[in-house]
């Protein structure tokens, strides 16, 4: 096995952004009985970084469509984030909509957000 922690170090040197992770708790009714989400008490401090990456979407025909962006959380090996977790960095606060814990290249996680509005 090759020991990633050199590597890792570096990674981690980029992450340079405060980051609070709220994790997701599932749904429970509120007081009149609605369903809604739940979240447990915020994990803060934790250093990440936030990459930002345009994707352009082209129709069939091949003109662009749209620009979208992608925005991708980079966070320590061990760091606790699932899918429907909430993250804020400043006033910005997304959804994770997917992590990966790449097995290959085990160096940082990565969870892909959606934002709030």
């Amino acid at each position: 096995m090759i020991d990633l922690s050199g590597l890792q170090s570096i990674a981690n040197g980029f992450m340079t952004s405060v980051v609070t992770i709220t994790p997701y708790a599932g749904v429970g009714a509120d007081r009149t009985g609605d369903d809604v989400e739940q979240f447990d008490t915020p994990v803060t401090g934790i250093k990440g970084w936030i990459v930002n990456e345009a994707t352009k979407t082209f129709s069939s025909g091949g003109a662009m469509e749209a620009v979208v962006d992608q925005t991708t959380l980079r966070v320590p090996i061990g760091t606790a984030i699932k899918s429907k977790d909430q993250v804020t960095v400043g006033t910005s606060t997304w959804t994770v909509v997917d992590t990966s814990n790449d097995e290959t290249w085990p160096v940082m996680l990565k969870a892909q957000l959606a934002e709030i509005e």
